[in-house]
């Protein structure tokens, strides 16, 4: 096995669901502090209107999340099913893969962005 993967197939359940649950529930506490900071800077410099479309834009931005899940979800399975065969060689060209895949589809939504205008006025 190369140095760079944890086996947690062996060892303790509960330590190693703790272990890998750890990252993805940290990203999700500051996620929530983000916004939750977000929503008092906005709300007190800003304004009500501005607070209302912080508010708007979580749906956009909980459909990319969702998307981001979906495909790392998808592809872990695949990892999975190349880590239990031994194969090591298409574990990493899956994550290449994978990778790529998202640098592609974020390169695609910065190009849309820089084809929308701002609707802000000068205050």
């Amino acid at each position: 096995m190369k140095s760079g993967m944890k086996d947690l197939t062996t060892g303790s359940v509960g330590k190693n669901i703790l272990r890998f649950a750890m990252p993805m529930l940290l990203g999700n506490l500051f996620q929530q502090l983000y916004t939750f900071v977000d929503q008092i800077i906005v709300g007190r410099y800003l304004g009500k209107e501005a607070l209302a479309a912080v508010g708007a834009s979580f749906p956009v931005i909980f459909i990319l999340i969702a998307l981001i899940i979906g495909i790392t979800t998808g592809g872990s399975i695949v990892i999975s099913q190349f880590f239990g065969a031994k194969n090591y060689t298409k574990i990493k060209r899956t994550i290449d893969t994978i990778f790529i895949v998202m640098i592609t589809q974020r390169l695609r939504v910065y190009r849309c962005r820089l084809y929308q205008r701002p609707n802000w006025k000068a205050s």
